[in-house]
């Protein structure tokens, strides 16, 4: 939990993707469109700080980490 506000869940691999998918829709959700990378999900109430430190986290955790830039698309319930 990054911040009191907000729960960050990560998954850690393709199976973990998988079954984060089902949850799409209850929370905010984010994905690197630029390199592989995890699915998140954001459970709370993020600021705008902190929805570039999920970015980052998020980043970090896929294959574009060692670039300078990764595109990152955030989805809310209402988007899907």
């Amino acid at each position: 939990r990054p911040q009191p506000h907000y729960k960050l869940i990560i998954a850690r691999d393709e199976g973990e993707n998988q079954f984060l998918e089902g949850y799409r829709k209850q929370f905010l959700s984010l994905r690197a469109v630029s390199h592989n990378g995890p699915l998140a999900l954001v459970d709370g109430d993020p600021t705008e700080q902190d929805y570039q430190q999920i970015a980052k986290v998020v980043a970090r955790y896929g294959q574009g980490r060692d670039t300078e830039q990764v595109s990152i698309r955030f989805t809310n319930q209402e988007q899907k």
